[in-house]
């Protein structure tokens, strides 16, 4: 009858040492997921009611730590019964290693849990570590890609108002109302002095200037080895403002404000320019809008372009 017990109860010990060793993974997984919104969560209240969860999940977790020691406690017995019945001298030996054992095997079965947990901790927190590296690399190169095409786009639309007002300029010529071709080429080949002087004279104004410029930069711009970043749309409206200064009866109208007064002009990229990017050469920075204006008194000065420069081979 005895042996018939003990066949039942051997029979089900492994299924109750399963139950005992999923329940266990279990609170060890819950214990880390509790720690992980623990250190997630930023706002007070999460860190309280994580804090609190691993907590009780952590006790939860040291109380089936006897039940380990008990298993291992009864792992030696048994071994312990079997070789009594053979080795008299070995059972005394062994009593000796078990008696060592249940004094070295609480302490140590309980800090192991502790490092595994710690070691898991540390494991999980720098494969996140990880995937947000990843992830935010991911969204940087997505969204530097959406920034440049719709910088490509912008160009591209820029070019052809551009050029839709370079066009109407020609059907003016064609007219016989606006300046001819080769006085566009005449006058941007012209020096500074002289078209200072042209200016103060009145015999020309800075919109043709600008106009004729333009049409030097649309080429430029249509080539191969064009280094032109933007173009500034407001220096149209600068030429006109250098113009109203210029035919007005203020007694200093005769004298401008600066050398430049009146001539349209180029900047490199790194300059900023208000409404316009300002990327010193980087592309992380595109479709970031300056908001002010580095020189002063630019505004009777029409700032054409903004260029970037270019190595020849």
């Amino acid at each position: 009858m005895m042996e018939k017990e003990n066949k039942l109860t051997g029979r089900s010990q492994p299924l109750v040492h399963f139950t005992r060793r999923l329940v266990y993974k279990i609170i060890n997984r819950l214990s880390l997921i509790a720690l992980l919104d623990l250190v997630t969560f930023g706002t007070t209240t999460h860190l309280i009611v994580g804090a609190a969860r691993f907590c009780i999940l952590t006790l939860c977790n040291i109380s089936f730590w006897p039940d380990l020691v008990n298993r291992k406690r009864n792992a030696i017995q048994n071994a312990l019964s079997l070789s009594q019945k053979s080795h008299t001298d070995l059972f005394g030996r062994l009593d000796l290693n078990v008696r060592n054992d249940e004094m070295q095997a609480p302490v140590a079965l309980a800090t192991l849990p502790v490092i595994s947990t710690l070691l898991l901790v540390a494991k999980w927190l720098l494969l996140m570590r990880a995937f947000y590296l990843i992830a935010r690399l991911a969204f940087s190169l997505v969204r530097i890609q959406r920034r440049l095409s719709k910088k490509r786009i912008a160009l591209a639309e820029r070019h052809s108002r551009l050029n839709s007002k370079l066009v109407g300029l020609d059907s003016a010529v064609a007219v016989g109302d606006g300046r001819p071709v080769d006085w566009v080429d005449e006058v941007t080949r012209l020096p500074l002095s002289q078209l200072r002087r042209q200016l103060q004279k009145r015999q020309i104004t800075a919109i043709d200037l600008l106009d004729a410029f333009q049409r030097k930069a649309l080429a430029l711009i249509q080539s191969q080895t064009g280094c032109i970043a933007e173009i500034i749309y407001g220096a149209d409206v600068d030429a006109i403002y250098a113009d109203e200064t210029l035919d007005s009866k203020l007694p200093n109208a005769t004298t401008p404000a600066s050398l430049l007064h009146g001539i349209p002009i180029s900047l490199k990229e790194m300059i900023p320019v208000c409404g316009y990017d300002h990327t010193m050469g980087y592309v992380h920075n595109v479709s970031g809008l300056a908001f002010c204006r580095s020189i002063r008194g630019m505004y009777d000065i029409p700032v054409m372009f903004r260029i970037v420069d270019t190595k020849s081979d």
